[in-house]
């Protein structure tokens, strides 16, 4: 079974050239190996080759596949306090990485708001003012172009513990780590994936890609790009210029001097050097570290996809999927960050956070982590991401590690129209509702009779867990929403007696 196991396995590694020895470049000193868990172990050596891996007083062997790929794994582990060696021999080579310990290791992925690092954070600045010894992180660099780019090296994939001089975590995956670390005790590692700008397709394999409702443009994606005929030259020239585009329009924006440059054209999707191509940082980025053994998965995306909540349903659903698929964890825990408010995000993002709580409403060991009260009127950047942060380390604590942590904000339990009003009761309310900023009326319901036609409401706490709506211009009010809005004015202030804030809903 062991050896059947193996050889599944060895299908999910990146390719390695005959000829080289060694661990995959995830592997590197001062890596965090998950504990309590199977640990998945894989590197390159001569075709045929027979490799002892050594760790923590463990021995496993494995042999080298044709193309010089070798896989096993180590045995569960119990969290480490003190760092070991971890080994690798053949009959005439061998290989050593220091400084490795076994602890938690969670990945982070999605787009930019999983990018901007915790410099921009008030709290971030503060806590690069030292090392924190048990917090350590890789990132995958930012890359597209497989399979006509090389693997990345043990250098891009760097693991060190997050401080002054290793400090490109994202803002949310740190105060996710800050959060953790010291209430349960262990190394705390993060492999970081993520990419500004790009939708969950990028992330996402092509046979993949073609089953969800977004396969027909898929493949015309990608049929197109075959019929245009281009090579690698021509597509990285096309990426190429489109960038030097972008830096002369922004130059001419700050300055205004000169002539205003042509509009930039973005590269075609389909050319496998650009990132908003589906299925390229998957490839490129995603495949350097399958199949990394970790706990749980961090994500943060969804800001180019928020037009389409209905596809996004299916894409997100069979992503997570893939995720466990790949990652070899079939009930691996998947907490999403639900949209923050933003200005612009008016026509579409109500619909879309909805479908968020839809994923993790039908997808077992799933979970939304609420940020729409720390979002910025202007930015799509907001810049308070400790909350979120540490809203999915409660989730975290609260799910996976036994500990007594509230993790989830108001959640509509029922909606009952009641002569001129609609009384609203809800769940996960700890000692109950409360507004933050004094006492008074709800922000952020609206009421609608049988028109549809919603207007404020008028909303009053008049239970522990209970909230009645009136609007004088309905007078038999049917349906009822929350926060159905891009960005909040007033701002959204319900939350339980734990601090989290109301998730929204929409009744009808």
């Amino acid at each position: 079974m062991k050896k059947i196991v193996v050889s599944l396995l060895i299908g999910l590694c990146a390719p390695a050239l005959a000829g080289e020895f060694g661990f995959a470049p995830i592997f590197n000193e001062g890596a965090v190996l998950q504990c309590e868990m199977s640990v998945n172990i894989w590197g390159s050596a001569d075709p045929g080759e027979s490799v002892t891996v050594s760790f923590a007083g463990q021995r496993k062997t494995a042999v080298a596949d044709e193309d010089g790929k070798w896989m096993l794994q180590l045995d569960p582990m119990n969290a480490s306090s003190e760092p070991s060696s971890l080994n690798l021999s053949t009959g005439n080579r061998q290989s050593k990485i220091d400084n490795v310990h076994v602890g938690e290791v969670w990945l982070a992925t999605g787009q930019s708001n999983m990018v901007q690092p915790a410099q921009v954070t008030a709290e971030g600045r503060e806590a690069l003012k030292r090392v924190h010894p048990k917090i350590h992180f890789s990132k995958v660099p930012l890359r597209a172009g497989a399979p006509h780019i090389p693997p990345s090296t043990k250098e891009e994939l760097v693991w060190g513990a997050f401080g002054p001089d290793h400090n490109q975590l994202a803002a949310v995956a740190f105060h996710f780590a800050e959060e953790l670390q010291p209430k349960i005790g262990k190394h705390v590692g993060v492999i970081q994936c993520s990419y500004g700008g790009t939708a969950i397709e990028s992330w996402m394999p092509k046979e993949l890609l073609l089953s969800t409702p977004r396969g027909e443009w898929i493949q015309g994606v990608f049929e197109n790009e075959r019929k245009r005929g281009f090579g690698v030259d021509e597509w990285k020239k096309e990426v190429a210029d489109y960038d030097a585009a972008r830096t002369a329009e922004k130059e001419w924006a700050n300055t205004k001097q000169g002539e205003q440059p042509p509009k930039s054209t973005q590269p075609r999707r389909g050319n496998p050097f650009w990132q908003k191509t589906p299925s390229s940082l998957y490839e490129s980025m995603t495949k350097e570290i399958i199949p990394h053994t970790a706990r749980g998965v961090l994500w943060y995306q969804g800001e180019a996809n928020a037009a389409m909540p209905d596809d996004y349903v299916e894409l997100l659903s069979a992503h997570i999927g893939r995720v466990r698929q790949d990652f070899k964890n079939e009930t691996m825990p998947f907490y999403i960050v639900q949209l923050s408010a933003w200005g612009r995000g008016e026509q579409y993002w109500p619909a879309f956070r909805v479908a968020q709580a839809k994923v993790r409403d039908t997808i077992p060991n799933t979970s939304l982590a609420l940020s729409l009260d720390k979002g910025d009127k202007t930015d799509i950047h907001p810049r308070d991401k400790k909350p979120v942060g540490q809203r999915l380390a409660y989730l975290a604590l609260d799910d996976v590690y036994g500990v007594d942590t509230p993790s989830r904000g108001p959640m509509l339990k029922s909606a009952r129209p009641k002569a001129d009003a609609i009384i609203l009761t809800f769940d996960h309310v700890e000692d109950g509702l409360k507004t933050i900023g004094g006492e008074g009326a709800v922000t952020g319901f609206e009421i609608a009779g049988s028109d549809k036609q919603f207007v404020v409401a008028d909303a009053r706490i008049t239970g522990k867990n209970e909230i009645t709506l009136r609007a004088s211009s309905v007078a038999k009010p049917k349906f009822a929403r929350y926060a159905w809005r891009g960005f909040f004015e007033p701002p959204l202030n319900l939350y339980n007696s734990a601090d989290l804030p109301s998730e929204p809903f929409l009744t009808d």
